[in-house]
């Protein structure tokens, strides 16, 4: 009997942790549950928080670094110009380009830009060494630094045609062409100032200006024509040869 017993408070005991076991199972497996469950809802606002931030500080303007591939490349000219006549009180429309005026602009693969307004041989606007930006809502800016001069152009795209306004508030309309091969970026306005000679090639061989004892100056001036209704380079030489002065001075002597 004694045995006996013991055999059943030993099986009863061993059924009460069997029963403490598997509620001690079902309250950890039900706590991870909450917890697995906690961790999606928390992954999930973060996600959404980080997703957020990360649209938030996306910039709404391409850095010159990166700028719009659909642009990038191009090569526009102006059909259409608008000012505004202070003296009428009204609204002047013109078309472009004429015989003597036009303008241009380049929107280059590496951000970089410019625009030039030509009248006649010489520039009435210009904006070389610019860089560009395509911001929210199709805007366009242009910008460049210029002898700690900061000088900027906006705009905007509109029915494929690129309208920018100048800082004198005249307005350019663009339309896209062919861009023009190597050295299309220059024209005759590009010579206007002082041009200094550096080297002279004779016969094959290069010779510094400087060592030689030679000065050379070219000098491009723009003026305007009333014949042509519109400004003309015209160019000065001059040219000293300070060698031949010294050898001569040396042989009357």
């Amino acid at each position: 009997m004694r045995q006996r017993s013991y055999w059943r408070r030993s099986k009863t005991n061993k059924n009460l942790i069997k029963g403490l076991l598997i509620l001690l199972l079902t309250l950890c497996l039900t706590a991870c549950s909450d917890n697995t469950g906690d961790g999606k809802s928390e992954q999930s606002t973060l996600d959404v928080s980080n997703s957020k931030t990360a649209f938030n500080e996306q910039p709404t303007v391409p850095s010159p670094d990166r700028p719009d591939s659909s642009l990038g490349g191009t090569y526009w000219t102006a059909v259409k110009h608008e000012s505004y006549n202070e003296a009428f009180d009204r609204t002047e429309v013109s078309q472009m380009p004429t015989e003597r005026w036009w303008a241009d602009l380049f929107l280059n693969e590496d951000g970089t830009a410019q625009f030039r307004e030509v009248l006649g041989d010489s520039f009435q606007d210009y904006l070389g060494d610019a860089t560009w930006w395509l911001g929210v809502d199709n805007t366009l800016r242009l910008a460049s630094v210029d002898d700690g001069d900061s000088n900027e152009m906006n705009g905007r795209i509109e029915d494929e045609c690129i309208i920018l306004e100048s800082v004198y508030g005249d307005r350019f309309y663009f339309e896209k062409a062919e861009r023009p091969g190597p050295g299309g970026e220059l024209c005759i306005a590009n010579l206007h100032g002082t041009w200094k000679m550096a080297k002279s090639v004779v016969e094959g061989r290069e010779h510094s200006a400087r060592e030689d004892g030679i000065a050379s100056i070219l000098f491009f001036e723009a003026r305007w024509s009333d014949e042509i209704g519109g400004h003309e380079l015209r160019a000065d030489y001059y040219f000293a040869d300070f060698w031949i002065r010294k050898n001569r001075y040396t042989d009357r002597n």
